[in-house]
């Protein structure tokens, strides 16, 4: 693991005085137009390995990682600068060029942190390979999942097996708390922010407690929380949930609030509505679900404020989860720091570049790509070193594999040309899903209430009739 600091002086006097020559001395040797592109591009080209060969030895063991990464790593910091490969042709670009590229690696991490190793066995060995698999510390698929743990977790729920689920993200919890004196504060951050946003998807019980790894005054703690179940829509639309986590006030540790993603179990609560708010025409991704529940958490957020007017409140998210963090902490800048991993954007009439926190994202993910990110918040991309195709790179998560986090300009991500073709292609397809969802819906609502009647047909007591004129014996 390592972290970058270079002084900035001293790489733009590299820079300058082995750019320079270089530039001349190709230059002067190219005669007419096509020979001037050539050489060029030959500058560009040389002006990269350049930069590679000065930068890659200040990494030490972790240089392996970023050299065969470095396409990715060189394509984020032109990015970040605002300029393309083909500007290298002249000093001052260069020169920015090599000033973003000192900050573009926030950390390497050259080795898997598996926190399975250590940590007592379950009852289910099965939901550990299953997580596992998740945290990319193993190469298994979908059979992994026995029928049961397919049935509770895609399917009809097992409270058994959701139960156990849970015990396994304490456990997970407890280990990384354990590295805590080897991990940096980032890792430890972000190891802790995405189990706690798993957690969401197994629907923990109301008044349930998690011991949550939390840094309080510079120095990691265990501090225990208790979950509190925030209704955000009514029931006629579908139960919506997302989880407030309060800490023992002993403890002064901030209160955090987790909006779940689309959950990927149509039994789960709020799954239609989930569907229905991430495509809905017109609106950005879980706009929809924020109009509805904006007072639901404006009443909390007046709870919160005076049970805990001095802390912040943490608001964490994964896909849709990390969308309603923006939504959220829009509405209060000042009180919310969110922590998205893999979010949609917002369209550009809803984003508000006030919101502060940090967002993580992944090359491959082709959501995060939609849509708009606050400029305001810090994002990162997670460059990890197994390849992961687009349906990976949204689901599994972060931290436990070997990867490269690089700062990425939201600015940079914002101006991107694909922004608007996914814009159309959200409004294109989700119009005729919205109209296919909203008949799915009505026709759910009406089997559900037809089967409702015959039950009550069926259960009905008979009714004893005396016939007129009988007389009893």
């Amino acid at each position: 693991m390592c972290t970058i600091n270079i002084d900035q002086y001293s790489s733009i006097s590299f820079l300058n005085t082995n750019a320079t020559s270089l530039m001349s001395r190709e230059l002067q040797k190219a005669n007419g137009y096509t020979q001037k592109r050539e050489a060029k591009e030959k500058i560009c080209k040389k002006v990269e390995e350049l930069f590679k060969s000065y930068f890659l030895p200040r990494f030490g063991s972790d240089a392996n990682l970023i050299a065969k990464h470095w396409d990715v790593v060189f394509k984020q910091t032109l990015e970040n600068s605002g300029h393309q490969k083909k500007d290298l042709i002249t000093i001052s670009v260069a020169n920015e060029v090599f000033s973003a590229l000192n900050d573009v690696i926030v950390e390497v991490d050259s080795a898997n942190f598996d926190p399975f190793d250590k940590m007592p066995p379950g009852n289910y060995p099965e939901i550990r390979d299953f997580f596992r698999y998740v945290c990319s510390l193993s190469n298994a698929s979908q059979s992994l999942l026995t029928p049961e743990l397919f049935e509770s977790f895609f399917h009809e729920q097992n409270p058994q097996v959701m139960h156990e689920a849970q015990e396994e993200i304490q456990r997970v919890l407890l280990s990384i708390f354990q590295e805590k004196d080897y991990l940096s504060d980032f890792k430890m951050e972000l190891l802790v922010n995405q189990m706690v946003s798993i957690l969401s998807f197994l629907e923990p019980q109301n008044s349930r407690k998690f011991d949550i790894p939390t840094k309080i005054n510079g120095h990691w703690q265990m501090v225990q929380y208790q979950i509190k179940l925030i209704e955000l829509t009514p029931d006629w639309v579908g139960t919506s949930l997302a989880y407030s986590l309060i800490p023992d006030k002993s403890s002064h540790a901030d209160p955090i609030i987790v909006f779940r993603g689309t959950p990927p179990n149509p039994s789960a609560k709020g799954y239609y509505f989930a569907r229905f708010t991430d495509l809905t025409p017109g609106l950005s991704v879980g706009e929809a679900l924020y109009m509805f529940a904006k007072k639901r958490l404006a009443k909390w957020m007046s709870e919160i404020n005076k049970e805990f007017p001095n802390n912040k409140v943490r608001a964490i998210g994964n896909s849709l989860g990390g969308t309603m963090t923006y939504h959220y902490a829009k509405d209060y800048p000042d009180k919310v720091i969110i922590y998205a991993i893999d979010p949609p954007g917002l369209q550009q009439r809803t984003i508000s570049h006030l919101v502060r926190g940090k967002v993580f994202v992944h090359p491959s993910d082709w959501i995060s790509k939609l849509d708009y990110h606050p400029v305001s918040a810090k994002m990162y991309k997670v460059i990890t070193d197994t390849p992961r195709g687009a349906s990976d790179a949204h689901a599994k998560a972060y931290g436990f594999e070997k990867a490269i986090y690089l700062n990425a300009s939201p600015i940079g991500a914002n101006n991107a040309f694909y922004k608007k073709v996914f814009r159309v292609f959200h409004v294109v397809f989700s119009i005729p899903i919205f109209l296919l969802s909203i008949g799915f819906g009505l026709a759910l609502y009406y089997v559900i209430k037809i089967q409702q009647a015959y039950n009550g047909l069926h259960n009905r007591q008979p009714i004893e009739v005396l016939a007129i004129g009988t007389r009893s014996k």
